[in-house]
């Protein structure tokens, strides 16, 4: 691919990426939120992190975007950037679909049960929610934030999501996307990886396992820079609350692993009322066992 083609193929993704961008901005959510609200402004946070991730390593925060840089890193197939356009402008199209959906909402309820498009203070909201849970939401928005920072925001008014399952389907449906965005284009994983490193050493010890279950195995770059940041520091749990049928566990699982000592684990402020195990749990197969005694295994019993 020729640069001449490649600025023609790229151009229009910048502006329309820092639309989707935006548009995480003017979310709010309805009342039906409450037991999850934290949980769900967490999910959100992490796609746009992510989003904000990829177009970072795309250059699109510069103050000029510059198609020939883009372009001098790595090798481009016209066709995959024709579908990192499609995508992204799916995307975009999510947001204005969701949006659309929250004003049918809002029409079909206004009159006869206005209670349901109640929409209340996030702040106020997120004071209910776990020390743990406030902290990976603000941990979140600082990282996709300082890397905004720089966005022109186009002012737009704010809209709410007031059905659960219309918020999964938004969530799920744009990480589906981003999550073919970020392997699109191999020769920016290395940046994108880089990030991810960044990223997992400015969050707390203590938000990692709330992240990760936020993450759900979505970011697989930003759960491998997690699992790395863990290895180092150790696992923390500050601030939960374990009720009666609640279990947390704290530390690693390890099978034939015999090299080294793990990290240990740190826990305080914890109000348990269910089960909290600390520590790892190691385990040796009978053949690993066998060979390690220099004693030969004997699978079939003879």
């Amino acid at each position: 691919m020729e640069p001449a083609s490649f600025a023609l193929a790229i151009a229009g993704v910048p502006e329309i990426f820092k639309s989707c961008v935006n548009s995480f901005n003017y979310i709010q959510l309805g009342r039906s939120f409450s037991e999850d609200f934290g949980i769900c402004i967490a999910k959100l946070e992490a796609a746009d992190l992510q989003l904000s991730r990829w177009g970072e390593a795309m250059g699109f925060f510069n103050e000029s975007f510059a198609p020939d840089a883009l372009f001098q890193k790595g090798l481009w197939d016209e066709k995959d950037v024709k579908k990192a356009k499609k995508w992204i402008g799916l995307i975009n199209d999510l947001f204005e679909e969701a949006e659309e959906t929250s004003n049918r909402f809002k029409a079909r309820h206004e009159d006869d049960e206005p209670e349901l498009l109640e929409v209340p203070d996030q702040t106020m909201e997120l004071e209910k929610a776990t020390k743990t849970v406030k902290k990976t939401v603000f941990s979140l928005r600082s990282l996709t934030r300082h890397r905004q920072k720089e966005t022109s925001l186009v002012r737009k008014a704010q809209w709410a999501l007031y059905a659960r399952e219309d918020f999964d389907r938004l969530v799920r449906d744009i990480s589906e996307l981003v999550e073919k965005l970020v392997v699109l284009f191999p020769a920016l994983q290395p940046a994108q990886e880089a990030l991810c490193q960044k990223e997992a050493e400015q969050i707390e010890p203590e938000v990692i396992p709330t992240l990760v279950k936020v993450l759900n195995g979505k970011d697989k770059f930003l759960n491998h820079a997690l699992a790395e940041e863990v290895k180092v520091r150790g696992h923390r749990l500050q601030g939960a609350k374990i009720q009666q049928n609640g279990l947390i566990t704290v530390g690693d699982s390890f099978k034939n692993v015999f090299e080294g000592l793990a990290p240990g684990a740190d826990v305080s402020d914890v109000d348990i009322s269910g089960t909290l195990k600390v520590g790892h749990q190691y385990e040796m197969s009978e053949a690993v066992a066998l060979a390690r005694l220099g004693q030969p295994s004997n699978p079939q019993g003879h």
